[in-house]
């Protein structure tokens, strides 16, 4: 019963199931549907060795050269690749990814060599402390790492690699609940008289409350009383008013910033107190207190730590997080939610229709999926076009992109039903065990004989190639990381107006300015040939083509302009430079 509750703790998404031929018409149905399931709710240091663990096949990483100063909000510049340690890459063959595993696979996410590795920049590393689940989000001891992942020593091996190939990282960090079997909670529910009683929430009468987002009841007995937890039984809430508590939650957070990590991401930010059914569960002003008292503690410790946060939430609550003494990142579900839908039902419309009303810019994390969602793959059906529109979008918008790991394959939900479905291990290459373990993988991987790393590396049209090209000029253009947005409408009459997303990024500090344009066609039709009008003062330069799209400059110098003439293909872009 865990993982089925555990599937509806982390917001019930059904897994779509029996996919079968389809044509536009039934794809706009899917992006309408899907849309509904979405928002539910120098060396190394030594390594300890394990029976039959393998060499480990990374390269030592020499300190880079001095470069400038990060800036205090470096994360940025940042592009972020999410990890579920258990699926990951398993070093000792027992059929579980770990930490040692994720540091044998670090040149494959960012070498020392420019240009080689997807580009990756930052980690978020999903629970790697003691937890009696396989997801980890049931933390019985928050200042101990889960044996089957690794020890400190291989943490700080990894911490120190990571570092020195410039990539942060971020760990998954429960603040709402923790396990009914931390012993906290055990010594909590002993009796009335327990020291701990008060660290979590206890009434003597059940107020029938369910979770704000469904049925299922948040308040469980446990003998004569009840215990809160909005989640499920497993993980009662604790109780942050009561000044230990938080004390030493605060604790915590400072403990793991002093061994070295770059922040946390902060999982159910919105649920930490409740004060009353429904709504009374979220988004409490209790909550907003919390959190801008945690951010000074993480502050304190680390100034240039990250705090990113979990505000599952349309975008008016999104916003009440979004503030310089709370959170420095949140991630973008509205957004989210509409890049899926543009792409699904190939129009642009979603998309601007969120960003209009969105929280500033600066706050935005952008994904695809996680842990917690159908994947990516599965909800567009395999389709690789859509596939490739979806990764145009995420690393050309505006925020910091965050790749659940296998999303730049291409890689589908396994046959599992519920969250393990989601979480399956990474095809490292197209055999059986995927390349993830000499042993017996915890559980059955997804299909992979095309998503998969080695046969996607070599095929300079792949997917992951195409990640790996955008994520190049996303380092390489400050506009596309910290530049303005705004529209570029295109004229009424061009055919196809309506499926085409595009802007310019635009970044500008003292006499320097850098100016790019995406255009981007979500459509499978070409559009009809458009044009738009440039100062004769620029010129243009095109950064990477996606696509059957054709374009031509035309001085026109008696008008003191420029003309560029595009066609876009179907599901065709382009990104342009402007100099």
């Amino acid at each position: 019963m865990v993982d089925d509750f555990a599937t509806l703790h982390r917001i019930i998404i059904h897994q779509q199931e029996q996919y079968t031929m389809y044509t536009r018409q039934s794809l706009i149905l899917l992006a309408t549907f899907s849309a509904v399931l979405f928002f539910l709710h120098p060396q190394p240091p030594a390594l300890p060795t394990k029976a039959h663990a393998h060499t480990l096949p990374y390269h030592t990483v020499k300190s880079p050269h001095k470069k400038a100063k990060a800036p205090k909000d470096w994360w940025r510049d940042k592009v972020f690749y999410q990890i579920f340690p258990r699926s990951f890459r398993d070093s000792d063959g027992d059929g579980i990814g770990d930490i040692k595993g994720i540091l044998q696979k670090l040149d494959y996410l960012k070498t020392s060599k420019q240009g080689k590795g997807l580009g990756i920049t930052g980690l978020w590393l999903t629970p790697i402390f003691a937890s009696p689940s396989y997801h980890g989000y049931d933390v019985t001891n928050y200042r101990k790492l889960n044996p089957l992942y690794g020890n400190r020593k291989i943490f700080k091996a990894l911490l120190d690699n990571a570092h020195k190939r410039g990539i942060r990282v971020v760990l998954d960090l429960m603040v709402n609940h923790t396990s009914k079997k931390h012993p906290w909670f055990v010594k909590s529910a002993k009796s009335r008289t327990s020291p701990y009683r008060e660290w979590y929430v206890w009434r003597d009468t059940n107020p029938g409350w369910t979770q704000p987002w469904g049925k299922w009841p948040v308040w469980h007995r446990a003998g004569a009383q009840f215990y809160y937890g909005i989640f499920w039984s497993g993980m009662p809430d604790l109780n942050l008013a009561h000044p230990p508590t938080k004390n030493e939650m605060f604790s915590i957070a400072s403990y793991w910033l002093q061994q070295g990590i770059d922040g946390y991401r902060l999982d159910a930010a919105r649920h930490l107190f409740a004060n009353g059914p429904g709504e009374g569960q979220n988004d409490q002003p209790q909550t907003h207190t919390f959190w801008q008292a945690f951010h000074k503690n993480m502050k304190k410790t680390a100034p240039k730590s990250l705090m990113l946060g979990e505000v599952w939430a349309p975008t008016k609550a999104l916003k009440t997080y979004c503030r310089k003494d709370e959170f420095d990142l949140l991630f973008h579900f509205p957004l989210a939610k509409a890049i899926q839908m543009a792409v699904s039902a190939m129009e642009a419309k979603p998309i601007w229709k969120v960003i209009k009303a969105s929280i500033p810019t600066h706050c935005w994390a952008t994904f695809l999926s996680n842990h917690d969602q159908v994947r990516w793959a599965t909800r567009l059906m395999g389709q690789t076009k859509m596939l490739r529109m979806g990764a145009w979008l995420l690393m050309t918008l505006p925020g910091t992109p965050f790749i659940y790991y296998g999303e730049e394959l291409g890689m589908t939900n396994g046959p599992q039903k519920g969250d393990p479905g989601k979480r399956t291990p990474m095809p490292w290459d197209a055999s059986a065990k995927g390349g993830f373990t000499t042993g017996t993988p915890w559980t059955q991987l997804a299909p992979h004989k095309q998503a998969n790393v080695a046969t996607q590396q070599k095929d300079p049209s792949s997917l992951q190639q195409l990640y790996r090209k955008l994520i190049h000029w996303r380092h390489r253009l400050i506009a596309l990381r910290r530049g303005t947005l705004k529209r570029i409408t295109l004229a009424k009459d061009v055919k196809g107006r309506d499926a085409v997303v595009a802007f310019s990024r635009v970044y500008k500090k003292g006499t320097h300015q850098q100016t790019v344009w995406m255009l981007l066609n979500l459509n499978d039709e070409a559009t009809g040939t458009f044009k738009l009008t440039l100062p004769t003062t620029r010129r243009v330069k095109r950064l990477l083509k996606e696509g059957n799209t054709v374009y031509n400059v035309r001085s026109e110098p008696q008008k003191n302009r420029n003309t560029l003439t595009l066609r876009l293909g179907a599901q065709s872009g382009v990104l342009l430079q402007l100099f």
